[in-house]
């Protein structure tokens, strides 16, 4: 009889294999609430315990989903005198490599997205305010990113991190939403902006030949086309998150309410 070797057998309960496209936390887009004074107090208080800073805001103040204040705006020939100011959007994604982010984020900017589109990078705006498929900012210390009231990171579960990303052109000019689509004006009115966040870069298709072939580059690699923006990479285990926000384009000849650039009061 042979002998049998000596071994133990290892469980493989718990066992996953990853990849560079493993990604088991999704992206999600985080607002502030508004909190009670009460609440607040002991947040920028030193000796103050974790269970005082239990209802301290995580995130800073920031545009608030759905209807945009301010206006009304106006679609007119010389610009609007109201504009958008600059706001900042907050992302969060869970997933870590030791003590940094396994992933980076990244934002485009859609106008009026139609949901059955199968070319979203037609509907790519603002470009100016927000760069199409530009990465975001890590916020690696929530000190000192407050309003107000300091940022306390959550006593109630694992800190996710917290990524900024700025709409709003350069110097922190505001936004004409009615007449600076890139230098376009937009018709009169409502209109949808959509801000879509993504933890992996944006799908970029490959070159295909007359005969539907990829196309290798001189490094043997198929080449790629322009990327698609507002098509996240599934491919690549994308997850993403949008945050959508409303408002209206008035015709200046119809509202007197309007303040159109050039136009004696």
């Amino acid at each position: 009889m042979v002998p049998l070797a000596a071994g133990c057998i290892l469980p493989d309960r718990g066992i996953r294999a990853e990849s560079d496209d493993d990604n088991p936390g999704a992206v999600r887009i985080v607002e502030s609430i508004p909190v009670l004074p009460e609440l607040t107090a002991p947040c920028g208080d030193p000796e103050a315990t974790a269970a005082q800073q239990r209802g301290c805001p995580q995130v800073p103040p920031s545009l608030q989903q759905g209807l945009v204040p301010g206006g009304p705006y106006c679609a007119c020939p010389s610009g609007d005198n109201r504009v958008l100011p600059e706001f900042n959007l907050y992302a969060e994604d869970p997933d870590r490599r030791r003590d940094d982010p396994a992933d980076t984020l990244y934002a485009v900017a859609l106008l009026d997205l139609d949901p059955e589109t199968d070319s979203p990078q037609s509907y790519v705006a603002y470009p100016e305010q927000l760069p199409p498929g530009g990465p975001g900012e890590l916020i690696r210390s929530r000190g000192g990113y407050g309003d107000e009231v300091p940022l306390v990171a959550s006593v109630g579960r694992e800190d996710n991190g917290l990524w900024r990303f700025r709409f709003g052109k350069d110097r922190g000019e505001g936004t004409d939403l009615c007449n600076d689509d890139d230098g376009e004006t937009l018709s009169v009115g409502l209109h949808t902006l959509t801000v879509m966040v993504t933890d992996r870069p944006f799908f970029q298709p490959r070159r295909l030949d007359a005969d539907g072939e990829p196309v290798l580059g001189a490094d043997g690699e198929p080449e790629l086309l322009a990327p698609q923006y507002g098509m996240p990479n599934l491919a690549i285990g994308a997850t993403w998150a949008v945050a959508n926000y409303v408002f209206e384009c008035h015709d200046p000849q119809v509202s007197s309410a309007c303040d159109c650039s050039g136009v004696a009061p």
